[in-house]
Parts: structure tokens; C-alpha cells; sequence
């Protein structure tokens, strides 16, 4: 699972606590924190460092994902 949010939003304790409950539950799963971002950053911001490395992490994530039997 793969969770993306920015640090300045409303949603953050809702992401960073679906992420560790999918740790708890053995997923495995990437959470990346976006600091001092807001919501959907990547997607509105794109031209920021922020949002060009969280889709590096996002891409890594996904090509990982194949790697996997």
C-alpha cells in the first residue's frame, strides 16, 4: 500500500493511522509525508522538488511491485 499526504492537511492522522494499521496487519506499506504540503500537492504543485520526489517514490513503489512473485 502506498500512502501519500501532506503534512499540512486535515486527512494526516487519517493516512498515517490506515498506514499503521496496515503495518500492524502485515501489508507492506510505503507512507510518504509530504512537510509543510497540502492535500493532492503532487497533482496541483507539480513543478515543486516535493511533488517531483514524491512521484520518484511513487514510481519506485510501483516498479517494486513487480519484482514480486
Amino acid at each position: 500500500m502506498f500512502v501519500l499526504v501532506g503534512g499540512d492537511e486535515l486527512l494526516l492522522d487519517d493516512a498515517v493511522r490506515v498506514a499503521r494499521n496496515g503495518e500492524r496487519d502485515g501489508v507492506e506499506v510505503r507512507l510518504v509525508v509530504g512537510e509543510g504540503m497540502q492535500h493532492d500537492y503532487p497533482l496541483t504543485l507539480p513543478w515543486l522538488p516535493e511533488s517531483r520526489a514524491a512521484f520518484t517514490e511513487l514510481v519506485g513503489f510501483v516498479e517494486g511491485l513487480g519484482t514480486r512473485a
